[in-house]
């Protein structure tokens, strides 16, 4: 979680989605929010909520969340843990990063985060999914 914290006080400025990694393009950087299990585990971005909260808008702080998978989503796997990001956005709301990671039991995952050049070619914009 503290690799999220030098996001504080950051403006946004437009926000990607390839389908893996979220692209937050801000004043001074770009950043790449990247999802990734340990060998055996599998980890994703299942859901995010509140992205015009985020466009624009100074991130204010960061807390990490636990969510709920469905009963649907638990049908095929091992292990599956909910979990994610919430984002205060200063005067604007919340944008929230639902995670989801499957697993035998003995793996973990986690959320990338590194300053890249551009935001990649093949990125949409965000939008709550």
């Amino acid at each position: 979680m503290d690799e999220f914290q030098k996001l504080v006080g950051k403006k946004v400025q437009n926000a990607f989605y390839d389908g893996k990694s979220i692209y937050l393009q801000l004043d001074d950087s770009v950043i790449e929010l990247n999802p990734e299990g340990d060998c055996c585990a599998s980890c994703y971005v299942q859901h995010v909520s509140g992205t015009q909260a985020l466009l624009g808008g100074v991130i204010e702080r960061i807390e990490s969340i636990e969510s709920n998978p469905t009963d649907k989503e638990k049908e095929n796997t091992e292990v599956l843990k909910g979990w994610g990001h919430r984002f205060y956005i200063a005067g604007q709301g919340i944008f929230d990063i639902e995670m989801r990671l499957h697993h035998n039991g003995w793996y973990g995952g986690w959320m990338n985060i590194r300053t890249i050049e551009e935001v990649p070619a093949n990125t949409k914009q965000l939008a709550d999914f």
